[in-house]
């Protein structure tokens, strides 16, 4: 599940943007932005403070984009959201069953092994795999919030910028960012 290098699509989507089927078109909205999702569904979250939304690539099999800061120093956030037909009957990550989410955090381990999991759940209810990457003195080298939706993995990482580590200020904006997420139905 290609999460780790997916780089955090963790923290991204949030710099008012609407996508339409293979074009994106961004509208600032003040601190809260949006993507369309081929028509699936709608992302919602807030931008964190001094971060910009940018989408790097969209087709009709997903879309990576990233955070980006002005500020030197800060860390880097990427956002990967891609259809797994593995996925597909499954609405959300909250209805994955305990095999299947022993079967996601495998696939982390199968690309890094030194993961630390957690489960949390936003605002809204959805649940998130929180996946973080800890070096011999327990520094932490990046972040990976992970959720399905309508067979849609979306992915949030967080890298340090270089030279650095995360710090938990760092992934605490992460995940209160993330806590807003909501998923809105496209009728």
């Amino acid at each position: 599940m290609k999460k780790v290098m997916a780089v955090l699509l963790s923290l991204a989507l949030l710099l008012g943007c609407a996508a339409a089927a293979e074009t994106a078109e961004k509208e600032e909205i003040g601190k809260v932005g949006s993507v369309d999702i081929y028509g699936a569904f709608s992302l919602k979250c807030r931008i964190p403070e001094g971060y910009r939304f940018v989408i790097e690539d969209q087709d009709t099999t997903g879309l990576s984009a990233k955070l980006a800061s002005e500020e030197a120093g800060t860390p880097e956030v990427s956002l990967t959201i891609a259809f797994n037909e593995e996925w597909a009957g499954v609405e959300r990550l909250n209805d994955a069953t305990e095999e299947d989410m022993e079967a996601i955090r495998d696939s982390f381990l199968e690309v890094d092994d030194g993961l630390v999991f957690e489960e949390r759940e936003t605002a809204y209810g959805t649940k998130l795999l929180v996946v973080r990457k800890l070096d011999e003195e327990g520094n932490i080298t990046f972040e990976d919030v992970y959720t399905n939706y309508k067979g849609y993995e979306i992915e949030f990482v967080m890298y340090p910028a270089e030279g650095t580590f995360l710090t938990e200020e760092n992934t605490g904006m992460m995940v209160d960012f993330l806590s807003e997420m909501d998923f809105v139905p496209v009728n």
